[in-house]
């Protein structure tokens, strides 16, 4: 099973992953690396924990058995090359808009979701989710859900969601 953030570190170092790929086989696709059974890659995985935006409470595990080559040197570079990775997804700072790409947000004010994709909406307040995609809502207040695909709306406050796609509403306030 893949989680957030799955990335694949070559024998000689090199770490591959996609923005928004969480499936080691569609990286390893991408990439054309075939997997012949010859030990060169290594499957890892940097797992959140509670608030996606705390980069020291993720997690990093192995996600196959552990090859002879990767060791503990190679596996703190690995940590440090993801937690860049990752940390380039989360927005600390109010934005007015967000353009397309993949993002993590904290207690943050968004007037414009546009067509971007929310791994993580925290306690975020989005006024406008345009079309975005929406992984998660949690806490979030969403102003006017224009034409969003939300997956898991939490306990988000969602207003205005006329044109929404919303797949799991679990305890979400939606008008």
């Amino acid at each position: 099973m893949c989680n957030f953030k799955s990335a694949i570190v070559l024998k000689n170092g090199d770490l591959l992953h996609l923005d928004g790929v969480d499936s080691h086989e569609d990286v390893l696709s991408y990439f054309k690396i075939k997997d012949n059974g010859n030990d060169s890659f290594c499957r890892v995985e940097f797992v959140p924990g509670e608030d996606l935006c705390d980069l020291d409470q993720y997690k990093f595990e192995i996600d196959q058995e552990r090859p002879d080559w990767f060791t503990e040197s190679l596996e703190k570079k690995s940590v440090s090359r993801l937690k860049v990775i990752v940390n380039k997804y989360v927005v600390r700072e109010d934005r007015d808009v967000l353009p397309v790409g993949f993002y993590i947000l904290g207690n943050v004010v968004i007037k414009n979701a546009g067509c971007a994709t929310i791994k993580s909406a925290g306690n975020a307040t989005i006024e406008n989710a345009g079309h975005a995609t929406i992984q998660r809502a949690g806490h979030a207040t969403i102003e006017y859900a224009g034409f969003a695909t939300i997956e898991n709306a939490g306990h988000a406050t969602i207003k205005n969601a006329n044109y929404a796609t919303i797949i799991n509403k679990n305890s979400a306030k939606i008008s």
